[in-house]
């Protein structure tokens, strides 16, 4: 909410003044055309237990709020179609964020691909959407888990 591309200075002065309607702060951040990866993290025994790697698919210009959540146009490939080199490094930078970051339950981290291959953090969400349409439980549901077995993994942290 409250995001937006801007592709001319018009269009910045627009955007901004569109996001101070939802808070004082701004941030403002060059546009990376890439893929969009995500990974599950539960913290079990004090060491993040991964999932698998999974790839949003939008249509729109950006995975925005409206095209998260009023879309039905997304898929969700899992696992993503990636390299095992690439693959591997995202669970390494997973688990180091796990420790850097002191992640003590669950998460869901996104990583942006660029189209020159480099890894980007995008974001790590500490209360990760946990319907059964959501991200999360999906990684997990990938690797054999029902939604029951995640949600005891979780409570039994």
């Amino acid at each position: 909410m409250g995001v937006k591309i801007a592709k001319n200075r018009q269009e910045l002065n627009f955007a901004i003044e569109e996001a101070l309607a939802y808070s004082q702060r701004v941030l403002v951040e060059k546009k990376i055309n890439a893929r969009e990866l995500e990974i599950g993290v539960i913290a079990r025994d004090g060491a993040p237990y991964l999932s698998r790697v999974g790839e949003v698919k939008y249509k729109a210009e950006f995975y925005d709020y409206d095209a998260k959540y009023k879309s039905s146009e997304n898929e969700y490939q899992i696992p993503a179609e990636i390299s095992e080199k690439t693959e591997k490094h995202l669970r390494e930078c997973a688990k180091k964020l796990f420790y850097a970051l002191g992640i003590d339950a669950l998460c869901r981290m996104d990583f942006f691909l660029s189209e020159g291959g480099e890894l980007i953090l995008n974001e790590v969400n500490t209360m990760p959407g946990f319907t059964k349409s959501s991200m999360f439980p999906m990684l997990f549901s990938d690797m054999g888990h029902t939604f029951s077995e995640i949600l005891n993994i979780i409570l039994n942290i």
